[in-house]
């Protein structure tokens, strides 16, 4: 997906990867689509060039960066319109889904899915286990499997 030009590879994978597996990819876009679309006002502009600058992207890559983009223009033009109003909001919330799934190296945007996620394992795992009830809980457990007969006594 995304590749950093200075070292040409993608920064995500560890090289894990195995290598028979041949992963499907898409072909960058050439240089000369480095220019932003037209229409974008100065942040999204300024948004298209940083990305195409450091990323090597592909088409559709560049479909969802120019989305990205429009709607970083649409945020700027509703905070001036009615900085207080609902239609600020759902664009904030667009721009961050869209960023999401944009998927840039380095970034550390994070979907309400994932930050559920992160607090519940936090939650789980934030209470120390003192070893005794660990092993009693598994004791417990494990009776309860392999000898349901058991489980009155």
């Amino acid at each position: 997906m995304w590749s950093d030009r200075a070292s040409g590879r993608d920064p995500r994978t560890s090289g894990d990867a195995h290598p028979s597996i041949p992963c499907a990819t898409l072909d960058p876009v050439s240089d000369s689509s480095s220019k932003p679309p037209r229409g974008l006002q100065a942040r999204g502009k300024r948004f298209f060039v940083a990305v195409v600058a450091e990323n090597e992207v592909t088409l559709d890559e560049t479909e969802l960066l120019t989305e990205v983009c429009r709607t970083l223009d649409s945020c700027d033009r509703l905070q001036v319109n009615d900085p207080d109003g609902n239609a600020l909001r759902q664009s904030r919330a667009l721009l961050a889904r869209l960023l999401a799934a944009l998927d840039l190296p380095g970034s550390n945007i994070v979907t309400p899915v994932q930050a559920r996620g992160r607090a519940a394992n936090r939650a789980r795992w934030s209470q120390p286990q003192d070893g005794a009830a660990v092993r009693e809980a598994a004791t417990a457990a494990a009776m309860a499997r392999w000898h349901p007969e058991r489980q009155g006594a």
